[in-house]
C-alpha cells in the first residue's frame, strides 16, 4: 500500500485534531476513509461524536471510518458489525484471493443494504489484507 501526499496530509490532520493515528486513508472527492486502530475508535469520534465532528469542520469533506483488525475475517465483521455473520471462507478465483462472507437471508439484505459502504470495505480489504474482493452471500 502506498501513501501519496493527499493521503499523508489527512492521516496527519487526524492526528493533529483527534489524537488519533490511521493505518490508512482513502481520498476521494468528497470524502475521506480511515481506517483506525480498534483501540482508538472511540477516541476517534469522540463523546457525542464531537471529535469525528470537528475533523469533518476542518477538513471539510464527509469522514468516515473503519476499526482495523489483524485479520480480513475480523475487520469484515466489524465492518458489518450491526449484521451478524454466519460464516466467512476464502477462496481463490482466477488466481485471486477472495473473501465470501455468508449472512442469513433476513440479514444479506442489510448488508447489501449500502453498495457504497461495499466498496470502501472492498477497496480497505485490498490494499490493506490482499484480499481481491468480497462476495456476500
Amino acid at each position: 500500500m502506498k501513501l501519496g501526499k493527499t493521503e499523508i496530509h489527512y492521516i496527519n490532520a487526524l492526528e493533529d485534531l483527534a489524537g488519533v493515528s490511521a493505518r490508512d486513508c482513502l481520498a476521494k472527492e468528497d470524502e475521506i476513509i480511515f481506517l483506525v486502530n480498534g483501540k482508538q475508535m472511540g477516541l476517534a469520534i469522540g463523546k457525542n461524536g464531537q471529535t469525528i465532528a470537528k475533523v469533518r469542520e476542518r477538513i471539510g469533506k464527509s469522514i468516515e471510518l473503519f476499526e482495523y483488525a489483524e485479520s480480513a475475517v475480523d475487520f469484515v465483521r466489524k465492518a458489518f458489525y450491526k449484521v451478524p455473520i454466519k460464516e466467512t471462507a476464502f477462496s481463490e478465483r482466477q488466481g485471486r484471493k477472495v473473501l465470501i462472507a455468508s449472512f442469513e437471508a433476513e440479514h444479506k439484505k442489510k448488508a447489501l443494504q449500502s453498495l457504497g459502504k461495499l466498496r470502501k470495505i472492498k477497496e480497505i480489504l485490498k490494499r490493506n489484507y490482499g484480499v481481491a474482493d468480497l462476495i456476500i452471500r
